[in-house]
């Protein structure tokens, strides 16, 4: 997801972060996940379920934490 993650992420340094946002992009990552693994949205699968079945974690807020950081 590299490739997608620095599309979505332009310009992430310079966003003001506030909860609707964070919310937005975490719901925004998980839509990827579940589009790579085709995952329907009528299987109700768990956001969870999902990312284990990936072996990964929610990383897009702390990747744009960190570049803001730096």
């Amino acid at each position: 997801m590299e490739r997608g993650q620095s599309v979505a992420l332009y310009g992430a340094e310079t966003w003001n972060l506030r909860r609707s946002k964070e919310k937005r992009l975490e719901a925004f990552e998980m839509w990827i996940w579940r589009r790579m693994e085709r995952v329907k949205w009528t299987d109700r699968t768990r956001n969870e379920a999902v990312l284990e079945r990936v072996g990964e974690e929610r990383m897009m807020l702390k990747l744009i934490r960190k570049r803001k950081r730096n």
